[in-house]
């Protein structure tokens, strides 16, 4: 590609003025602003239903909770008992 093409493309030469195109995009997001209630107001402040403590931190650095452990636990449990399982399936078809 010719350096003036890619220079005229990416604009990267010189600060270009708007194309038709973005002028009317722009002459509609001002008008938008103008009719918006919203418009030169603050914006509502995003509550949370939380609060950063101590105690949450702690629990944080602990683990998964006790309930998520012995899940983890008893699904290791199934697969070693289904693995003993196919283990003697396989062990009374060869004999």
């Amino acid at each position: 590609m010719d350096r003036r093409e890619r220079e005229r493309i990416m604009g990267e030469h010189q600060p270009r003025g708007l194309s038709a195109r973005e002028q009317r995009e722009a002459e509609l997001l001002a008008a938008d602003l103008t009719e918006s209630p919203l418009s030169g107001k603050p914006l509502p402040r995003r509550m949370r239903n939380f609060s950063a403590s101590v105690e949450g931190y702690a629990r944080s650095v602990v683990g998964p909770p006790a309930y998520a452990q012995r899940l983890r636990q008893v699904e290791e449990e199934i697969d070693d008992h289904l693995d003993r399982l196919r283990a003697a399936r396989d062990a009374a078809f060869l004999s």
